[in-house]
């Protein structure tokens, strides 16, 4: 009889929960604000399992190659602990695109930029005011390409700060 190991387990329930995530977003989002959570929510999860499977695996292995206890606690210290502070962020992270994506969705806010700085070559950060406050967001590419000092109808993903344009307002 063959026995399937733990790690290939993680693997096939990291994929599962992967697909089921896709297939939600593919039905309870459109055009944009789709690509956005799922480039983000994807590329979170991806890294989460490479960092808390395989990268936990590897280093399972190394710790097996040390002798002696002292060179295991240092070798867990050094390797342990930011990997453990890693996770926490990261899982923070996914909590966070998770809200958005399952729980409370976008809201349609009219915003204007203040300032807006070129950060990724998939997302600026923007600095906007909505409602009298200001806050900053990642800016996807939406319907229309926005600029600084106007007016927008934006749609906004609150935890994960997360804006797409949708279209400009006058400011009359």
């Amino acid at each position: 009889m063959m026995k399937i190991k733990f790690r290939n387990i993680l693997r096939v329930s990291f994929l599962i929960i992967l697909c089921l995530i896709l297939v939600v977003l593919f039905h309870r989002y459109e055009g944009y604000e789709r690509r956005a959570l799922l480039f983000e929510l994807t590329r979170e999860w991806i890294i989460f399992y490479l960092v808390l499977v395989e990268l936990s695996l590897f280093l399972m292995r190394k710790l097996k190659s040390f002798y002696g206890l002292f060179k295991r606690i240092v070798f867990v210290l050094i390797s342990g602990i930011p990997l453990i502070i890693l996770i926490l962020f990261m899982i923070n992270d996914i909590y966070k695109l998770s809200m958005d994506a399952f729980v409370l969705g976008y809201h349609s806010k009219e915003v204007m930029i203040i300032d807006r700085y070129s950060q990724y070559k998939t997302s600026d950060k923007v600095k906007i005011t909505v409602d009298g406050e200001i806050y900053t967001y990642s800016l996807y590419p939406g319907y229309i390409d926005a600029k600084k000092g106007k007016h927008y109808q934006a749609n906004l993903f609150k935890m994960s700060k997360i804006m797409i344009s949708v279209k400009e307002r006058n400011n009359d």
